[in-house]
């Protein structure tokens, strides 16, 4: 922001090119999440702490994902750190593999995701929905799997 202002005070940069690179539905997304903070601490009251079994685990990743796939990664992120408070450490890192890898299933599941298409879109790179979900999902699969079998063996 610091150098960008400077660009623009130096007549470097164009006041209407800043403007337009600002990730609106990222921040859209972030005050959603914080609006959102005295529901979550509710929602996560009812839901059972997930232990460091491959059982925990899973539930923990699933939980991620479905919330991320639902929402977004940021939402559900504060989501995971309202419910998983002094939750076990393993437990937490399943949620953030659900929350950024299985995110990647659906195209608006992770504010990464959001941002990259929308930059390609700017520049000229069609990515349409079908073409994106058509394979994504199998990627965001593979990858879950795959980190939580590693973080289950290494949680023993």
């Amino acid at each position: 922001a610091v150098l960008a202002g400077v660009a623009v005070a130096k007549g470097r940069l164009r006041l209407a090119d800043v403007a337009q690179a600002i990730p609106l539905t990222g921040l859209g997304v972030i005050a959603i999440a914080a609006l959102a903070n005295g529901p979550m601490d509710i929602a996560a009251g009812f839901l059972p702490r997930p232990d460091a079994t491959v059982g925990g685990l899973f539930f923990a990743l699933v939980a991620g994902g479905l919330l991320a796939a639902c929402l977004n990664n940021l939402p559900a992120a504060a989501f995971g750190a309202v419910w998983l408070a002094r939750a076990h450490p393993a437990s937490i890192v399943a949620f953030l593999i659900g929350t950024n890898i299985a995110a990647l299933a659906t195209p608006h599941g992770s504010v990464a995701t959001i941002l990259a298409r929308a930059v390609g879109n700017r520049h000229g790179v069609d990515a349409p929905i079908r073409g994106y979900l058509s394979s994504a999902w199998r990627y965001a699969l593979v990858g879950s799997l795959a980190a939580i079998a590693v973080l289950a063996l290494i949680a023993r």
